[in-house]
């Protein structure tokens, strides 16, 4: 059975709970640099670890020149540029939804730097994970999530997830709020059930 404090815990946009009694729990701080290939464009993420995300629908294959877009999403104030600004270049698209696109590139080396949906309203940004100063990281952290499977590349592994258990046994679990910003956008295929009887992801 949960407990009173657990019942009321509030959590801010930052992922800052109040645990009450003047407590607050701050989730684990990152700083990634990232930059391009030339170095003329570079910049720092701050902040909470970003979400790991594949996407295999059509125009991210077409902007990496790959198989899938491999990003981490960071809100826009958690992404600071250090020296130069990236060029936008915008672009409607009609797979999966007709929308249009915003991809950052480096000026001098062409270098993808992240892509926003720039005819929606988020505060949303997707670094184009190539970017990663410390390429380390991907090796430890494999993505969270990838979305347009249907579009995916047939001889591709399905990505595994990994289910994260509760911190608190006495925790009371309720109902997420759907991500409407998300939800709205993309479109996620294949059951759980599919999804754990795969393979991992590389």
């Amino acid at each position: 059975m949960a407990s009173w404090r657990n019942r009321n815990r509030r959590m801010d946009s930052e992922g800052v709970e109040d645990l009450g009694l003047g407590i607050t729990s701050r989730p684990p701080q990152v700083s990634m640099p990232i930059e391009c290939l030339c170095g003329r464009v570079r910049g720092v993420i701050n902040g909470p670890i970003p979400q790991h995300q594949i996407c295999h629908c059509r125009s991210c294959k077409k902007v990496t020149g790959g198989t899938h877009g491999d990003f981490l999403i960071v809100k826009d104030r958690h992404l600071t540029f250090t020296r130069g600004t990236p060029i936008m270049y915008s672009y409607r698209v009609s797979s999966p939804f007709d929308l249009v696109k915003s991809v950052f590139r480096c000026g001098e080396c062409s270098t993808p730097i992240y892509t926003r949906q720039g005819d929606l309203p988020s505060d949303r940004t997707f670094v184009f994970v190539g970017c990663l100063v410390n390429s380390e990281w991907l090796d430890q952290n494999k993505p969270d999530d990838e979305i347009n499977v249907d579009e995916k590349c047939a001889w591709l592994p399905r990505l595994l997830r990994t289910r994260t258990p509760s911190p608190e046994s006495d925790m009371e679990l309720v109902p997420a709020e759907p991500d409407i910003d998300m939800v709205g956008h993309f479109r996620l295929s294949g059951t759980e059930e599919e999804k754990s009887d795969s393979d991992e992801y590389f």
